[in-house]
């Protein structure tokens, strides 16, 4: 075949191959303009494919625009999102989440943020090092009576929390809840303020080598002992994407799962770089985080979803139960895989 001619057909490929996805997605030529969208995301390592994206131009490559909002916590943008006043939410699985569709809000979990593995260790239970050393807690049955921080009521964390007692016959009435954000988690044990708490990367790492802390356990470990549900915070669209707009919900998808493939690369200079640059840290302290697992596939695990339902239940945090196909939505993400594996060579 003639050099011109093999030329000729690369580029119908490729136009084919950009044609059929728009095609899948709803979308024509004329449609691909740049849209804003207002994403709420913690400067954490668990954002770092948002980062990345965002740096690499992923997001612009697909037609987005992307804004990052700081909220508190997911609970706290979960209403503004319900309102439009947000377009995505990224964060923890909570009795918010599940309320928010009970009152009939157009929000849904459509990706894995992320998700436990038993070698995880992005997050651990920590106990001030001076009881550490003088042995007066050397495990987790030795927190009775003690002070334990964690983010708050009606929030993954603290069911699992109750699961891990529980294993060590004890509950929550034996030790003194301290609800805390994770920053002041981390100072609470530094100043003595607390004995233990749950605490996320890079608050460990920074811990262990600043001396004020000792891990008793990391979740990972924790979940694979007791088998708790794997899912601990998701990506969800609310009205924007899910209704109005769902073809701009799969031009996030595609660069948000691009993102994810590139952070799972590892820790190269590359990733090291961009995300110290969005989330403040040292790239020396980021490359001896425990980093956060994601599904390249953006899937999302529910299998445990229903049990943790029921304890919201039970917990009177919920009013009634809400199916699985009312709280996820995984045609986003499966989309954009499909597509991004079409373009894989």
């Amino acid at each position: 075949m003639r050099p011109h001619s093999c030329i000729m057909l690369l580029c119908t490929l490729v136009f084919g191959l950009s044609v059929a996805i728009q095609s899948a997605s709803g979308e024509t030529e004329d449609d691909r303009s740049l849209i804003p969208l207002k994403l709420s995301a913690l400067p954490t390592v668990s954002s770092a494919p948002i980062y990345i994206a965002l740096h690499e131009g992923y997001f612009a490559e697909h037609g987005i625009d992307l804004e990052i909002v700081k909220f508190k916590s997911s609970s706290d943008a979960l209403p503004a999102l319900a309102q439009g006043q947000l377009d995505i939410v990224t964060g923890s699985v909570s009795a918010t989440f599940f309320n928010a569709i009970a009152r009939g809000l157009q929000v849904k979990a459509v990706a894995d943020k992320t998700h436990k593995t038993p070698d995880d260790r992005s997050s651990a239970l920590m106990v001030r090092s001076t009881l550490y050393h003088q042995e007066q807690v050397r495990s987790i049955a030795d927190l009775a009576g003690r002070t334990l921080a964690f983010s708050g009521r009606g929030r993954k964390m603290e069911y699992v929390l109750e699961k891990v007692l529980a294993h060590q016959d004890l509950t929550f009435d034996e030790v003194e809840p301290a609800y805390l954000a994770q920053n002041a988690r981390a100072q609470a044990l530094q100043t003595g303020a607390v004995d233990s708490a749950l605490v996320g990367e890079p608050l460990v790492t920074r811990l262990l080598l600043s001396g004020h802390a000792e891990v008793l356990a990391y979740d990972g470990e924790l979940y694979s002992q007791l088998s708790l549900p794997p899912q601990t915070s998701l990506v969800y669209f609310g009205p924007t994407l899910l209704v109005d707009q769902p073809q701009w919900g799969r031009r996030f998808m595609l660069a948000y799962l691009r993102g994810v493939r590139t952070y799972n690369e590892g820790k190269t200079p590359r990733n090291l770089e961009i995300i110290a640059g969005y989330t403040g840290l040292e790239p020396e302290i980021l490359a001896q985080t425990g980093w956060p697992r994601i599904n390249p596939d953006g899937r999302m695990d529910t299998e445990g979803i229903p049990e943790f339902q029921q304890w919201l239940l039970r917990q009177g945090l919920i009013d009634e139960e809400i199916s699985l196909d009312a709280l996820f939505d995984p045609g986003f993400a499966a989309w954009a895989a499909d597509a991004l594996s079409e373009r894989e060579p």
